[in-house]
C-alpha cells in the first residue's frame, strides 16, 4: 500500500519453542520445533502530498528434526563380502548331488551345463566358499559408495539404524514502493518485492554426501504504474511488470562429489561435474543418495506491458 502524509508502523512476531509447546499426551515427547515468524512495516511522506515511500519486512524460520527409524544399513562383514551371517539351514541338493543352503551365494563364473539324474542338461555353479565373496571380485565402486553407510546400531540384518536430522525451513520478504503525485492527474508507482525460501532437508544418514536436498529459490517482482487523468471521463493506467524466479536445488554431497570420486567411470562430465551423490536403490537396505535424483537449476523469468484506457 501507499505511504501517507503521516508516518505509521507495525511490527510483530510470532513464536513457538520445543520449551513452551505441550507434548504428545500418550508418548510424553516434546517434538523439536523452533519457530519464529517477525517483520513489520513502516510508511511515510519524503515531500508532503508529493512523494511517499512504504517498506514491508517478514521472516520466518522454522528448525526442527526428521526421525528416521527401522532403517537398515549393511553389517561391516556384508560390505567386505562375508555374507556367513546369513547361510542357513540345507534346503536341497544341486544336479551334482551337493548340498544347498538356504541364502547360499554361488559365483556366476563358475556356470556349466551338466547332466542331472533325470537326463536333463542343467545349469550349476560352485558356491562361495563359507558364503563369502573374495574382495578381489568386489567392485571398487561398490565399495566407495558403501563405504558412505554408517555402521549398524546393532547386529541385526535389518532394522538397525535410528538417526534423528535437523531440518529447516526459511522464507523472508522484502517490499519497497514509491509513490509520487506529478499533479492532480498524473500520478506514478514502483513497486519491487522479493520473496526468498530455502528448504534444507535432512539425509538418514550422518554423512552428508549421503543424501538430503537443499533448495533456494529468490523472487524478483517488479512493477511500474503511471496513471493520467485526461477528463472527469477519461483515464489511462499504464502497468510495466517484470518477476523472475531461479529454483535452485541440489543433492547431497553436491559441490564436493562427482560420479569418478565414487569410482563410476565412463560416463560423461563424470569428474568435472560435482553434483552429489546419486539415488543407489536397494532391495534389502535403505536407499542412498538424495531422495531426489535430479538436480534443478531452473530460471523463470516474464514481462509484460497492460495498458487500460477508460
Amino acid at each position: 500500500k501507499s505511504g501517507t502524509n503521516q508516518v505509521h508502523g507495525s511490527a510483530f512476531e510470532f513464536f513457538q519453542n520445543t520449551d513452551l509447546n505441550a507434548g504428545n499426551l500418550f508418548t510424553h515427547i516434546v517434538p523439536i520445533l523452533h519457530y519464529n515468524q517477525f517483520g513489520g512495516t513502516v510508511g511515510g511522506p519524503i515531500r508532503k502530498n508529493k512523494t511517499f515511500v512504504f517498506f514491508g519486512y517478514q521472516n520466518t524460520r522454522q528448525t526442527g528434526t526428521t526421525a528416521f527409524t527401522n532403517g537398515s544399513v549393511p553389517q561391516p562383514a556384508f560390505i567386505q563380502g562375508n555374507f556367513s551371517q546369513l547361510l542357513g539351514a540345507q534346503v536341497g541338493t544341486d544336479a551334482l548331488g551337493r548340498p544347498v543352503y538356504n541364502k547360499e551365494i554361488f559365483d556366476p563364473l563358475t556356470s556349466r551345463n551338466v547332466v542331472n539324474s533325470a537326463g536333463q542338461t542343467v545349469v550349476v555353479r560352485d558356491p562361495f566358499v563359507g558364503n563369502i565373496i573374495p574382495t578381489s571380485r568386489l567392485s571398487p565402486a561398490a565399495q566407495k559408495v558403501a563405504a558412505l553407510w554408517p555402521a549398524p546400531q546393532s547386529n541385526a540384518v535389518s532394522a538397525n539404524w535410528n538417526f534423528v536430522g535437523a531440518n529447516l525451513t526459511y522464507t523472508k520478504t522484502y517490499d519497497l514502493r514509491l509513490d509520487h503525485n506529478f499533479t492532480d492527474f498524473d500520478k506514478l508507482m514502483v513497486k519491487y518485492s522479493k520473496p526468498f525460501s530455502r528448504a534444507d532437508v535432512p539425509a538418514e544418514f550422518p554423512d552428508p554426501r549421503t543424501g538430503g536436498s537443499f533448495q533456494k529459490a529468490p523472487l524478483h517482482f517488479v512493477t511500474l504504474n503511471y496513471v493520467h487523468v485526461f477528463s472527469p471521463r477519461a483515464t489511462n493506467d499504464l502497468h510495466l511488470n517484470f518477476w523472475q524466479f531461479y529454483q535452485k536445488r541440489t543433492m547431497g554431497g553436491s559441490g564436493t562429489t562427482s560420479l569418478n570420486d565414487l569410482g563410476i567411470f565412463g560416463l560423461p562430465f563424470g569428474a568435472d561435474r560435482t553434483y552429489g551423490t546419486p539415488t543407489f536403490n536397494f532391495t534389502n537396505f535403505d536407499i542412498m543418495g538424495s531422495a531426489y535424483s535430479s538436480i534443478v537449476f531452473q530460471l523463470q523469468q516474464s514481462k509484460s506491458v497492460v495498458d487500460t484506457a477508460s
